[in-house]
């Protein structure tokens, strides 16, 4: 009966050998269930008249016996999924029931099987491998968790992340273009590159830009001195190139200008006028026109000599320029004007309402359109130029929900119905600013009597006009409002209509996760929507909760509550981050010198590492570290997802899924997964 002692390290993995032959694989973790310390004992293994094999005891460095056992679970952990350990000597896997190798000798390192299936390392990249050697994974990962690979090394002098597809990169005075594949677009050789459209690219050669496609081809010949979106220059002179790279518009403009939306203006070079020039939905209207307009449902206004007409998306004209001014207003008709007033024709030009009563307005919608006499009021008429609505408003504009705001006579407001008659009274204040009034949820809020507050559809007061000032608006997500009384704040909940918390405080902050920080006395505390304080006011500082729990300031330090204000942790840091995903950022030290990272207990997850420049990062649910000045990433459970080899990064938030790294002065490319 052989036997051989092992001791414990706080290696990744220990490798048993039993008369020089390997036999398994013991990890610290396994030990954790014991509560076995590594590098403190011994494992002593004894080897079976049946060629098999057992823990017989573990010993400390003393020979102190501290557990005598089988361990027959330590032991299952060691030889399941089909006796197949990794040998590092012969850097292969290897089946110790038959001594056979299941791969060949070309890993660097492998970690044990787990249902099936074992990680490994070669060239310094991780991947993983079935019970059958097939490498299932290709080895291109830089830790064994799989959440980051290069897919372009180090080797540019600068990169640029142009999109979630194209990255342009710059070595020795030339600019090169790549996919996030790590495929070569364009090969580095030109004196510049930018992103056109539809797998389009500028590229300058010789002081000159052409247009080539994502095959390399030239598409644009190199003729352009400058280049700004689709607009073009060639001998001093603009043009204009459609998403083909076609010129559309040849270079003959001293100038080209966007106006009003989807129209060009181009300036002669020797006259003191301009052609204009219209998109419909991306394409180039096949004409020039002195006087345009942008397309409103399909068709457009232009000019002539004065006079205005009227095309359709295609360029055919569909009034020639005989009108004062014409434009389309909607539902198949017309606005026309003659001698200042307005009126109405259809597509074939026949006089609907005539231009002999109105002056302004006249746009239709669901059959009606307002309309205005200087001096009287706004009305509203049919398709047939009947008035369906007396002549008592001042205003009449939409404020959502099938409501109209008016304004009467005696500049109060009130508000009438799609079907125009006035279900709430003209009774409130008027107010600068009433074309923002808007019913939201059901509710609008008013001012009557110098004092504003919330009423229904129904005109029914919700939220009493006692307050001075509610600013429906300040917060970000208008899902409350800040009621002001006095000199004291309160907040109301616009979802239903309801003051929550009374206007009994300096400072009021909007709700997160049913709590909202309120400021008393120059301290700080939580009410809930009840308006009840569940979290007295005794904070210097107060973040708003996230993941059930806020960072608050007490005695000149920063720690965590609960909901129930019971601490998280210690109260020592200089300042913390609010927690996302049940972790956080903390400092300490003067000048933030130190940072590490908590979860939800309080407890410091890096424990003794030696990381230094310690971030959580939400967006990718990985720590940032640094060691001996050099950058990397650990996953929640502090693995190594990205080494520290980078002397820096570049995150961009808005292309997902991509980080910059530099090292040695060269910028390379990670794909990285969130955890």
């Amino acid at each position: 009966m052989s036997e051989a002692y092992l001791k414990i390290t706080t290696d990744i993995k220990c490798y048993i050998y039993i008369d020089n032959i390997l036999k398994g694989i013991i990890t610290p973790n396994t030990l954790e269930k014991f509560n076995l310390k590594c590098g403190e004992y011994w494992i002593q293994l004894i080897c079976t008249e049946d060629s098999d094999f057992k823990i017989e005891k573990i010993v400390s460095l003393q020979n102190d016996i501290v557990l005598s056992a089988r361990f027959a679970e330590l032991y299952e952990n060691l030889f399941k999924d089909e006796h197949l350990i990794y040998f590092p000597k012969d850097r292969l896997f290897r089946n110790i029931l038959t001594g056979n190798p299941i791969t060949s000798n070309i890993y660097d390192d492998g970690t044990p099987f787990q249902n099936g299936i074992a990680k490994v390392k070669r060239n310094d990249k991780w991947g993983c491998i079935d019970k059958f050697g097939s490498e299932i994974i290709p080895c291109e990962y830089l830790t064994y968790n799989f959440l980051a690979k290069e897919i372009i090394p180090c080797t540019y002098q600068n990169m640029h992340v142009l999109n979630n597809q194209y990255i342009q990169v710059y070595n020795n005075g030339k600019y090169g273009l790549i996919d996030t594949s790590g495929k070569i677009i364009l090969p580095t050789k030109f004196d510049d590159i930018k992103l056109f459209c539809n797998n389009l690219f500028w590229v300058k050669a010789n002081n000159k830009w052409g247009v080539v496609n994502s095959d390399g081809i030239l598409v644009t010949p190199y003729k352009y001195s400058e280049t700004r979106g689709s607009r073009v220059v060639h001998n001093d002179l603009w043009g204009y190139l459609d998403k083909s790279g076609n010129e559309v518009i040849p270079c003959k403009y001293r100038s080209i200008d966007y106006i009003r939306g989807n129209i060009l203006q181009a300036r002669l070079p020797l006259e003191d006028t301009n052609d204009y020039y219209i998109f419909y939905e991306d394409k180039l209207i096949p004409q020039t026109f002195k006087d345009i307009s942008p397309f409103h449902d399909g068709y457009a206004t232009f000019g002539i000599n004065g006079k205005k007409g009227i095309i359709d998306h295609n360029g055919n004209v569909v009034f020639q320029c005989i009108y004062e001014d014409i434009s389309y207003a909607g539902e198949g008709l017309f606005i026309i004007e003659k001698n200042g007033f307005i009126g109405h024709i259809d597509i074939f030009g026949n006089e609907i309402i005539p231009c002999s009563k109105y002056r302004y307005g006249g746009y239709f919608q669901n059959g009606y359109s307002l309309v205005s006499i200087t001096g009287i009021g706004w009305v509203f008429i049919n398709k047939y130029g009947i008035e369906v609505t007396p002549w008592k408003y001042n205003k009449i504009t939409y404020c959502g929900e099938g409501l109209y705001l008016v304004i009467n006579q005696h500049s109060k407001i009130g508000f009438i119905n799609s079907c125009f008659q006035e279900v709430i009274p003209c009774i409130y204040d008027y107010q600068e600013n009433w074309y923002n009034i808007w019913f939201r949820n059901g509710f609008a809020c008013l001012r009557k009597n110098k004092k504003e507050g919330y009423i229904d559809k129904f005109g029914k007061e919700v939220v009493p006009f006692i307050f001075d000032d509610i600013y429906d608006n300040f917060f970000r997500d208008n899902d409350y409002s800040l009621a002001c009384l006095g000199n004291k704040c309160g907040l109301i909940d616009n979802k239903i209509g309801k003051i929550i918390i009374p206007c009994k405080y300096d400072s009021v902050r909007e709700i997160h996760e049913g709590l909202s920080a309120v400021k008393l006395d120059n301290k700080w505390g939580f009410a809930n929507t009840d308006g009840e304080i569940v979290i007295p006011c005794i904070y210097d500082e107060v973040q708003d909760f996230s993941n059930d729990a806020a960072g608050v300031k007490i005695d000149g330090k920063w720690g965590y509550i609960d909901k129930l204000g019971q601490r998280i942790g210690r109260f020592i840091y200089e300042d913390v981050s609010k927690f996302e995903n049940d972790l956080a950022t903390v400092f300490l030290g003067k000048h933030f010198s130190y940072s590490s990272v908590i979860n939800k207990d309080g407890e410091n997850i890096l424990k003794t590492a030696p990381y230094q420049n310690v971030r959580y990062i939400s967006d990718i649910n990985l720590i940032q570290v640094s060691k001996e000045e050099r950058f990397g990433f650990l996953d929640p459970e502090c693995n190594e997802t990205i080494p520290c080899i980078y002397s820096a990064y570049d995150y961009n938030k808005e292309v997902k899924g991509l980080l910059k790294v530099e090292s040695n002065g060269l910028w390379g490319l990670l794909s990285i997964r969130k955890y």
